[in-house]
């Protein structure tokens, strides 16, 4: 049995804190909804079946900003996977995670554009014991426009 990613869509609410000119703290919501197709093939005939996870993930992160307008954050995430279902051939996803990302901003009076290549592992660490449990990789690109309050 096998798991491909037929793509996602993630969509993302945050704040940022300024600690000082280089370091921020961020957190937020991230709701995401990734498509898989799981083959299998139980009676020697190849079969398909194309389901999605749905994520609601809570990132922690922290900013580093360097050449006034690149940065690096990363981080733990609190993930929740919603509506799994025990017959679902994918392992419940809900746990702790890590984020990375490196990315570029530029600021015009209180209006911020920004764009965000990232990686997110979930389910590093998990709520409930097993022997053997599959990960959630998702990477991609955000854009993002922000409001500075």
């Amino acid at each position: 049995m096998g798991h491909t990613g037929k793509g996602a869509k993630l969509y993302e609410v945050k704040y940022s804190r300024q600690i000082n000119r280089f370091f921020s703290v961020e957190s937020g919501l991230e709701y995401s909804i990734n498509k898989i197709e799981t083959d299998y093939f139980p009676d020697g005939i190849m079969h398909y079946k194309e389901s999605s996870i749905k994520m609601l993930s809570i990132p922690i992160y922290g900013d580093l900003t360097f050449w006034k307008y690149f940065y690096v954050n990363a981080g733990p995430t609190i993930d929740f996977e919603l509506h799994h279902l025990s017959s679902e051939s994918t392992f419940n996803q809900s746990g702790l995670g890590f984020g990375i990302g490196i990315g570029g901003r530029y600021t015009l009076k209180n209006f911020t554009v920004s764009l965000n290549p990232f990686y997110q592992k979930h389910l590093i660490l998990q709520s409930k014991k097993g022997a053997y449990h599959e990960n959630l990789l998702e990477s991609g690109i955000k854009l993002g426009l922000g409001y500075n309050l």
